[in-house]
């Protein structure tokens, strides 16, 4: 009679549908549960399928929140390795001739963090730009190695979206058994645990946007809008002019050409230029 509502949960209904059948299962089948929800999320994460966040949520309302955090984060990481080595051993050809042009622009991003990729990593994990499908299928042959950046980056990495998942799912289970024995469910801890939730989930634009003006900063180019940071993290083309470390001693002409000391007092206007021949020590006789 539950066989309908076994499916990959798509909304909240379809969550909470899938939370109350395997609760029923929980006390004489834990064990397989649990199983049965780690294969299905290192399927998703091995194929790259959507639907993930979903399980991560689902996950939070069936367990206790280090279990489930645990469980996602290694799955996460473990799927990530799957398709990591498929994509290296199987598919290689078909990637590169897919996605040739972005690993290209991925790839100048990369050089730059070659002494620090573990690090970069775990930043592209907190917040997915690139997608972590895209990062998961071109890491291979980018020349990112599986041990310890890959691997490592991606499980430390989930884990603060992980923890954002979870405790939406632990708070979904908690409001879910207020409503059904009649407890008023707007009540201050639950508002204070949903906007909780609600600013971890604003963490990833942050960092995103942290990231992209460190990105900015690094390759030495002045950057006018948000837009244009954006596309100097994804490596595209962007029109920008370097700036001098003194621009008193290399001013710029109308033309954006730097003016050589001794060329400087021609550019200057009339008024200047007659005060600066002023103000010049007379020759002596």
């Amino acid at each position: 009679e539950h066989r309908k509502d076994l499916h990959f949960p798509h909304s909240l209904e379809d969550l909470e549908a899938l939370r109350k059948i395997l609760s029923v299962y929980m006390d004489k089948h834990y064990y397989r549960v649990m199983v049965g929800f780690l294969t299905v999320y290192l399927y998703l994460q091995t194929f790259s399928v959507p639907g993930s966040m979903w399980l991560s949520i689902l996950g939070g309302a069936l367990f206790k929140f280090w279990i489930a955090l645990t469980m996602v984060s290694l799955a996460s990481a473990v799927g990530a390795t799957n398709c990591y080595l498929l994509s290296r051993h199987f598919f290689s050809k078909l990637v590169k001739r897919k996605f040739g042009d972005r690993m290209e622009k991925w790839n100048r991003q990369l050089e730059r963090h070659r002494n620090d990729l573990l690090s970069y990593i775990i930043l592209l994990r907190l917040a997915p730009f690139p997608p972590n499908w895209f990062v998961n299928i071109c890491s291979p042959h980018l020349h990112v190695p599986l041990w310890p950046e890959f691997f490592l980056g991606t499980l430390i990495g989930v884990m603060a979206p992980s923890v954002v998942h979870v405790q939406a799912g632990s708070v979904l289970e908690k409001l879910a058994e207020d409503h059904s024995s009649g407890v008023n469910v707007f009540t201050l801890k639950n508002m204070l645990m949903l906007g909780a939730v609600a600013l971890l989930a604003a963490l990833p634009v942050v960092i995103r946007w942290a990231l992209a003006r460190y990105e900015a900063r690094k390759v030495g180019i002045f950057v006018g809008s948000e837009d244009e940071e954006r596309a100097a993290l994804l490596g595209e083309n962007v029109e920008t002019r370097e700036t001098t470390t003194d621009p008193i001693l290399e001013p710029l002409d109308p033309t954006g050409v730097i003016i050589p000391p001794e060329s400087q007092h021609f550019h200057r206007p009339r008024s200047q230029r007659k005060l600066s021949t002023a103000t010049q020590d007379p020759p002596q006789s």
